[in-house]
């Protein structure tokens, strides 16, 4: 293999591990930041039913988001093209 060559400069590694798509199942290895912006992270669980029916005023809204459009800003690829043995890339759009 050349030097410069993709291969050669470019060194991927990751471990694969299966997706946890039960948000019950995640809860119990969730962890509380220690710090959020400039402060402590605000976290608490408690009884909302309880919360609600003890509250002097109740407000009933529906809120509504309109359609999203999911147009990815990111390049959707990127293409490394080389000049001798120096990488030069190449961003495409979607």
């Amino acid at each position: 293999m050349p030097p410069g060559a993709p291969e050669a400069v470019v060194r991927v590694t990751y471990a694969a591990d299966d997706a946890v798509l039960d948000f019950d199942a995640a809860s119990g290895s969730a962890s509380t930041p220690p710090k959020f912006g400039k402060g402590k992270a605000d976290t608490m669980q408690d009884d909302v039913e309880a919360a609600l029916r003890a509250a002097g005023t109740r407000i009933g809204a529906t809120y509504e988001t309109p359609m999203v459009h999911h147009n990815p800003m990111e390049p959707h690829a990127t293409i490394a093209v080389w000049d001798g043995d120096q990488p030069r890339d190449r961003q495409t759009g979607a």
